[in-house]
């Protein structure tokens, strides 16, 4: 998976004076991923460091980054180049400070790995500007993940990911990041194969990692909504949704996790004890809407 990472990154369509491709390797044991980071050769610096988790490995990559902008994949994902190439001329033609995409889960990998299929209908690109990345974060349903973005370098580094989150890290840094980009673009277009594995972190489903996971999401929640405090006007209204829209998640994901209704009516307990619940009704969304009013009336007051 990480050979297949690194070719796709080297697939896409840049000069050899316009790309960088950092390995950061966060205290590997396995002499096979040794043996390949050993042998990339110059189109690829490998940043060895130990072992501390996932966001101080993206800290660390971020610090020594060299170009303008700046974007994150996972070791066992992989961009589309082709698509990413589509991506990429939309930044050269607005340089905006973000540009937002998507990612694609559901298609084979044989096909990802081959390139696209002749007949195969490509997805229409489209791009809306938004004068800030608060406008942004007001007016759609935000990717939490990092890898979702390209970021001018500057940006990015305003914010740092949290070194003791497991898991919502990327929505900490993702949601901060945006509110203090400036002009950002968003597509709809899938740049990213997000590759679901029981090996990720986020395939792990034991009962342990899904009550460190429930910690986690509700201290992010917690974490952000205390930001709100200190905005106003448009960014407040837009971390105001983030918050919501992260809560909605919550609920969902607690019940997805657990299975449990008393689990989940004592999780719904902590968030009224915080004033995140009842969720506010706004018409964030079609689906938020209905959640917003379906929970008021199975969980009253």
């Amino acid at each position: 998976m990480l050979r297949e990472c690194i070719d796709s990154l080297l697939a896409v369509q840049l000069a050899d004076n316009e790309r960088e491709v950092l390995v950061v390797d966060d205290g590997s044991d396995a002499p096979a991923t040794r043996a390949l980071l050993a042998e990339l050769g110059p189109a690829v610096r490998v940043l060895t460091k130990a072992h501390e988790g996932v966001s101080l490995a993206r800290n660390a990559g971020l610090a020594q980054a060299r170009g303008e902008y700046v974007g994150f994949v996972d070791a066992d994902d992989m961009l589309l180049p082709d698509r990413y190439d589509t991506c990429l001329a939309c930044l050269r033609r607005h340089g905006p400070d973000v540009l937002a995409f998507v990612h694609d889960e559901k298609k084979s990998e044989k096909a990802f790995v081959q390139g696209e299929k002749k007949n195969e209908k490509s997805p229409a690109f489209r791009e809306d500007v938004y004068e800030t990345g608060a406008q942004y974060m007001l007016r759609n349903n935000v990717h939490g993940a990092c890898w979702n973005y390209i970021v001018r370098t500057d940006v990015a580094r305003l914010v740092d990911f949290p070194a003791r989150v497991r898991y919502t890290e990327d929505e900490r840094w993702t949601s901060l990041m945006l509110l203090r980009a400036g002009r950002t673009v968003s597509t709809a277009f899938p740049a990213y194969y997000y590759r679901l594995h029981t090996a990720s972190a986020t395939g792990n489903v034991s009962p342990e990692m899904n009550v460190q996971r429930m910690a986690d999401a509700l201290s992010t929640i917690v974490y952000l909504d205390a930001i709100c405090a200190t905005l106003k006007d448009t960014e407040n209204d837009a971390f105001r949704r983030r918050v919501s829209q992260l809560t909605m998640d919550f609920i969902v994901n607690v019940w997805r996790w657990t299975h449990s209704f008393r689990t989940l009516r004592r999780q719904i307990g902590v968030l009224r004890e915080r004033r995140l619940f009842p969720l506010p009704i706004k018409k964030y969304s079609r689906l938020y809407a209905v959640f917003s009013v379906l929970t008021r009336i199975l969980f009253p007051f």
